[in-house]
């Protein structure tokens, strides 16, 4: 069963175009990477002794390799080939499933989990993914990690693709689609990612309704591109005094909003020219810590005044590149 799977996936001549060997070889990397899926789905146990399980599972039988060629020596060359071109064959395998099985594709659910890996991984390889400490899910925080997203499609669950990731990458965001009173109902969610493991997982949800044409990735990411207005409202409130109108009068309010307004729009222009935030949200609070609000001690020498700044102080480069920026502003004529 599993060889006629993979000779419908055309497993074999994927990897062998992907990652030719020369013509000399006794085995190509596509039949050793076929014998290998065997034997992951029958006998996932660690990779060692492979042609012990090749003698005991009648591969020579069934795939006419001789146990004797699948060495760790030989195993170990096939997986350095394919390591670096990896993406190839499983975009490839995929898109073969896809056409072979009439998958539907439309829908995907996507999930990520972490792989506990035994060893030191002092100096990963440049361009490979990179062991690193974290959150493991099987609760072993005393071994290095990988983590891994999970690709599958939405009528059975069939794994489409997959993407692996450096051990102490977070999980990404994942979205969902629904129909809702002849709507769509699109809903994001994020987890909440602390500094303890967590024994329950919690989720940060996102939901909006819309009637728009489009996918449902563009969609969300648009809607949040949106959110930048609300989240200059909530500065606006948070940042610049207008959580509270101070007086009874409505003309003593309007001054107020006004001064709030300047002020807020003040502080917008100096992240925007300043320090050339594009889309990224600069709240003020932060402008105020780290630009406005400086230590310092003022001296006069000749009658000329110095500010003297710590020489420490961590955003010292971002004051004087807004200094510096801001200066360069023509007056208007």
């Amino acid at each position: 069963m599993v060889a006629d799977f993979c000779q419908r996936l055309d497993l074999q001549g994927i990897v062998d175009r992907a990652c030719p060997i020369r013509q000399v070889a006794t085995l190509t990397h596509g039949q050793v990477i076929q014998v290998l899926v065997a034997n992951r789905l029958t006998s996932p146990t660690p990779l060692w002794r492979v042609e012990d399980w090749a003698r005991a599972w009648a591969v020579e039988e069934v795939f006419g390799i001789q146990p004797a060629a699948l060495n760790d020596d030989r195993i170990g060359r096939a997986l350095d080939a394919i390591a670096p071109k990896l993406d190839q064959p499983v975009g490839s395998v995929g898109a073969q499933a896809i056409a072979a099985f009439g998958l539907q594709v439309a829908r995907l659910h996507w999930d990520m989990t972490s792989i506990s890996l035994y060893g030191a991984y002092e100096d990963p390889e440049q361009g490979f993914i990179a062991p690193r400490f974290g959150h493991p899910k099987d609760r072993r925080p005393d071994l290095k990690q990988i983590q891994t997203g999970l690709g599958v499609s939405g009528d059975g669950g069939v794994p489409v693709f997959h993407q692996a990731y450096d051990g102490g990458a977070g999980e990404v965001a994942q979205v969902a689609e629904t129909p809702y009173q002849g709507d769509r109902l699109i809903v994001r969610r994020v987890r909440n990612e602390g500094e303890q493991a967590q024994l329950f997982a919690t989720w940060r949800y996102h939901a909006f309704v819309t009637d728009r044409p489009g996918t449902m990735t563009w969609l969300d990411a648009d809607h949040r591109r949106h959110a930048v207005c609300e989240l200059a409202i909530r500065d606006l409130k948070a940042g610049a005094g207008l959580a509270h109108l101070p007086s009874g009068q409505f003309t003593a309010n309007s001054a107020w909003l006004l001064a709030a307004t300047l002020a807020h729009n003040l502080i917008r222009w100096i992240a925007a020219l300043g320090l050339s935030v594009g889309d990224h949200q600069t709240v003020a609070k932060t402008l105020r810590r780290t630009l406005l609000a400086l230590p310092g001690r003022l001296t006069r020498s000749a009658r000329r005044p110095t500010l003297h700044l710590p020489a420490g102080w961590p955003w010292a480069h971002s004051f004087t590149m807004a200094l510096a920026r801001l200066r360069c502003i023509p007056y208007p004529t």
